[in-house]
């Protein structure tokens, strides 16, 4: 899995970064004054990091794989909403927006594996679950 670096503003960036250098030659080239190493080198890198705060620098991570969308199918939440299929990937809109997904049917027994929402109606417990799980209560 690969990562970017995403430099929305590069003015800034580039200006935030002149005046590292400007602070990194003034300190440690023209030592006028005895400014030890140690606190030269931790100034000049507060400097670089508040020029990458001011560029907005951002790690963009890949998108990941399909979220699981469990749906309690046990008796006690057959007259739930999410029952439905329309509401229910009308309801996936509203929280994953336009983001993909798998629905996998749950019986209350199998094990959930996370990150994943769970559409129930929250009488059976999510017991052995790997990973976070989101629930999504209906009272049926």
């Amino acid at each position: 899995m690969t990562h970017a670096l995403e430099f929305p503003h590069l003015r800034l960036l580039a200006l935030g970064l002149g005046l590292a250098i400007l602070c990194a030659w003034l300190l440690l080239l023209r030592r006028r004054q005895r400014v030890g190493w140690s606190p030269a080198i931790m100034l000049t890198t507060g400097v670089i990091c508040a020029a990458l705060a001011a560029g907005s620098v951002r790690i963009v991570a890949p998108a990941d794989d399909a979220v699981r969308v469990y749906v309690d199918l046990t008796p006690s939440t057959r007259t739930a909403d999410f029952r439905d299929d329309l509401k229910l990937k009308h309801r996936i809109r509203e929280l994953l927006g336009g983001g993909s997904y798998e629905i996998v049917a749950w019986d209350g027994l199998t094990r959930l594996v996370g990150p994943a929402l769970l559409f129930s109606d929250g009488q059976e417990p999510a017991k052995d679950a790997a990973g976070s799980i989101y629930p999504v209560i209906d009272q049926a």
